[in-house]
C-alpha cells in the first residue's frame, strides 16, 4: 500500500517540487502559508488553461504538515533549552 501511495502521489516531477516548497514555507512561516501558496499555485494553473491538480495540492500540504512539525519541534526544543 505504501509503495502504491508513493507511486501515485509522487509520480510526477513537479509533485516533488510542491512537496519541498510545502516544507520550506511551513518551516519558515506556518502551514497556513503553505495552504495559501498551494491554493494560489493551483488557481494560477487553472486560470492559464490547465486544470486544478489535487495531487500537486496534496503533496504540497503533506510537505507543509512535515514542515510545521519541524517548526514546532524546534520551537519546543528552544523553549526547553532557554528555560
Amino acid at each position: 500500500m505504501k509503495k502504491y501511495l508513493m507511486a501515485v502521489l509522487f509520480a510526477d516531477k513537479t509533485r516533488w517540487q510542491h512537496f519541498w516548497v510545502g516544507i520550506q514555507t511551513a518551516v519558515t512561516f506556518t502551514i497556513l502559508c503553505t495552504l495559501g501558496a498551494m491554493s494560489a499555485a493551483e488557481f494560477k494553473d487553472e486560470k492559464y488553461g490547465g486544470k486544478w491538480d489535487w495531487g500537486d495540492w496534496v503533496c504540497g500540504m503533506i510537505g507543509g504538515a512535515i514542515g510545521q512539525s519541524v517548526q514546532i519541534a524546534v520551537a519546543v526544543l528552544l523553549w526547553h533549552w532557554m528555560r
